[in-house]
Protein backbone atom coordinates (compact mmCIF):
# COMPACT_ATOMS: atom_id res chain seq x y z
CA UNK A 1 0.00 0.00 0.00
CA UNK A 2 1.49 2.92 -0.70
CA UNK A 3 0.36 7.15 -0.40
CA UNK A 4 -0.62 8.64 -3.56
CA UNK A 5 0.06 12.36 -1.86
CA UNK A 6 2.17 13.59 0.56
CA UNK A 7 -0.31 15.19 2.34
CA UNK A 8 -3.81 14.92 3.17
CA UNK A 9 -6.87 15.36 0.48
CA UNK A 10 -8.69 17.43 3.17
CA UNK A 11 -8.69 18.15 6.94
CA UNK A 12 -11.41 18.69 8.72
CA UNK A 13 -11.55 20.83 12.32
CA UNK A 14 -13.58 21.18 15.02
CA UNK A 15 -11.99 22.81 17.70
CA UNK A 16 -9.08 21.68 18.92
CA UNK A 17 -9.85 18.37 17.13
CA UNK A 18 -9.19 17.20 13.25
CA UNK A 19 -9.71 15.06 11.05
CA UNK A 20 -7.17 14.41 8.32
CA UNK A 21 -8.03 11.81 4.94
CA UNK A 22 -5.68 10.23 3.09
CA UNK A 23 -5.82 8.98 -0.61
CA UNK A 24 -4.20 5.85 -1.11
CA UNK A 25 -3.57 2.95 -3.40
CA UNK A 26 -4.43 -0.52 -2.98
CA UNK A 27 -1.85 -3.23 -3.76
CA UNK A 28 -0.06 -3.31 -7.07
CA UNK A 29 -2.27 0.01 -7.79
CA UNK A 30 -5.59 -2.07 -7.29
CA UNK A 31 -7.86 1.32 -6.67
CA UNK A 32 -8.16 3.79 -4.44
CA UNK A 33 -9.40 3.79 -0.98
CA UNK A 34 -9.39 6.81 1.76
CA UNK A 35 -7.96 6.09 5.70
CA UNK A 36 -8.54 8.84 8.64
CA UNK A 37 -6.55 10.17 10.81
CA UNK A 38 -7.57 11.81 13.81
CA UNK A 39 -6.11 14.33 16.40
CA UNK A 40 -6.44 16.36 19.02
CA UNK A 41 -3.76 19.52 19.13
CA UNK A 42 -2.63 21.59 22.12
CA UNK A 43 0.30 23.91 23.16
CA UNK A 44 3.13 23.57 25.04
CA UNK A 45 5.40 26.59 25.81
CA UNK A 46 4.89 28.25 22.26
CA UNK A 47 5.08 24.91 20.09
CA UNK A 48 1.42 23.06 19.01
CA UNK A 49 1.68 19.47 19.85
CA UNK A 50 -0.39 16.69 18.38
CA UNK A 51 -1.96 13.75 19.73
CA UNK A 52 -4.21 10.53 19.04
CA UNK A 53 -5.77 10.80 22.84
CA UNK A 54 -8.68 12.53 23.81
CA UNK A 55 -10.20 14.40 26.35
CA UNK A 56 -13.99 13.53 27.57
CA UNK A 57 -14.88 17.02 26.25
CA UNK A 58 -13.09 15.93 22.64
CA UNK A 59 -15.41 13.00 22.45
CA UNK A 60 -18.55 14.38 20.54
CA UNK A 61 -16.26 16.16 18.32
CA UNK A 62 -14.62 13.15 17.52
CA UNK A 63 -18.17 12.25 16.65
CA UNK A 64 -18.39 14.30 14.71
CA UNK A 65 -15.31 14.30 12.66
CA UNK A 66 -16.02 10.74 11.26
CA UNK A 67 -19.07 11.24 10.93
CA UNK A 68 -18.03 14.53 8.39
CA UNK A 69 -15.08 12.41 7.29
CA UNK A 70 -17.17 9.16 6.32
CA UNK A 71 -19.60 12.12 3.79
CA UNK A 72 -16.32 13.62 2.14
CA UNK A 73 -15.04 9.92 1.54
CA UNK A 74 -18.55 9.20 0.14
CA UNK A 75 -18.86 11.86 -1.93
CA UNK A 76 -15.47 11.37 -3.49
CA UNK A 77 -16.32 8.00 -4.32
CA UNK A 78 -19.56 8.33 -5.39
CA UNK A 79 -17.99 10.87 -8.32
Amino acid sequence: MTNITNKPEKIIRIGSTSASIWKRSGKDGAGVFYSVQLQRSYRTDDTTQYSDSFNHDDLMNVAELAKRAERWIANQLAA
